[in-house]
């Protein structure tokens, strides 16, 4: 995946300064920083960092990979997930408190096909095992910003990787959980904003 946007980043020209990424993303942005020019920061919000533990390393990918793959499959799954008292249980397991507008926008977008066909994809191919080889290697600043009620992505996760890093620090949020950016967008963004502008 970082291969790719590196691929398009220079094929649009784009002067890429700073990257933000959010769970999965957040992996994908480190390794991302590597692939462009200048190694711009990076940004991680409750990254995901940390592979699957013992069977569930094994079982999870080989699932998703076959339930991405069976179209009868992916429409049972969002059959369970529309209704919105599915996906506020959902939203409720990460730890983040979400309003019913942004419960709603949830729901509907687990309705459409397409979203839920990449997610399992996506899952399907995710490795992190040459990422967290690599971490002690990485030139990339980084900021990891982790949410203290984070029920999806363990923070010590964060923790544990910042210290495998030359330059990485770690800011916890208070009373977030893994959607921290949409329950403190104002927070956040100022966390940004203050970790990109310093030339540091």
């Amino acid at each position: 995946m970082a291969e790719d946007i590196a691929q398009l980043a220079a094929k649009e020209g784009w002067d890429i300064r700073g990257i933000v990424g959010h769970s999965a993303g957040g992996a994908v942005a480190l390794r991302l920083s590597t692939k462009l020019p200048g190694t711009p920061p990076v940004v991680a919000i409750n990254p995901a960092l940390q592979p699957f533990d013992g069977v569930a390393g094994l079982l999870f990918p080989m699932a998703a990979r076959t339930i991405a793959t069976m179209p009868f499959a992916v429409d049972i799954i969002r059959r369970t997930l529309v209704a919105p008292e599915r996906a506020r249980q959902l939203l409720a397991g990460t730890g983040s408190k979400i309003d019913a507008k942004g419960v709603a926008l949830y729901a509907r977008l687990l309705r459409e096909r397409s979203h839920v066909e990449g997610a399992l994809l996506m899952m399907a191919q995710w490795s992190l095992d040459g990422l967290l080889a690599d971490l002690p290697k990485l030139e990339t600043r980084a900021l990891l910003l982790t949410g203290a009620n984070d029920r999806t992505v363990p923070p010590i996760s964060a923790v544990q990787a910042a210290a495998r890093m030359r330059d990485a620090q770690v800011e916890s949020l208070d009373g977030l959980g893994h959607l921290a950016n949409e329950e403190a967008p104002e927070d956040v963004a100022r966390r940004i904003e203050a970790f990109l502008s310093d030339p540091a």
